[in-house]
């Protein structure tokens, strides 16, 4: 089946309904196959969700130099890693709920739904929507990256 080639005479044709939304494909460990229908976020809603999150500062020192005092950034302090680690994986779980607007989440309030994610699904599920939802919302996967350790370290035990 050939896909149909269409001239844009406006990007505003971009933001026609079907454009808007998409369909993840999970697959269970057993093979068992499951569609979830997410919205595509837009780069000013991304925007909105990252300004939700607190994102750390790493540790400043003060250095003297021949051009005078400079600050120095230990972006490599272990605290701090461990914060930008807990901010990342904050604002992937945050756009995940808003990607699945359409799809219950247990949980009254945002928090209560980031627990549900963390703490009852399977690692499994977590890993394919972390990887497809913001692939597919354009979202760059470095922003991803750093989602929690349980996920990376072993996805299907969970």
């Amino acid at each position: 089946m050939s896909k149909k080639m269409t001239q844009l005479k406006s990007l505003s044709e971009l933001t026609a309904p079907q454009y808007s939304r998409g369909v993840v494909k999970l697959v269970a460990p057993n093979g068992d196959e499951f569609e979830v229908n997410i919205k595509l976020i837009v780069e000013g809603e991304t925007r909105s969700i990252r300004k939700e999150v607190i994102w750390p500062t790493a540790p400043m020192d003060l250095v003297k130099g021949p051009d005078g005092v400079r600050k120095v950034y230990d972006e490599g302090d272990p605290k701090f890693r461990e914060a930008l680690e807990l901010a990342n994986r904050d604002f992937a779980f945050r756009l995940l709920i808003r990607s699945l607007d359409q799809t219950e989440i247990p949980g009254d309030t945002i928090e209560a739904k980031m627990a549900f994610l963390s703490d009852t699904l399977g690692g499994w599920v977590l890993a394919q929507l972390l990887d497809q939802v913001p692939r597919l919302s354009g979202v760059s996967p470095a922003v991803i990256e750093q989602r929690a350790n349980e996920i990376e370290a072993n996805p299907l035990s969970s």
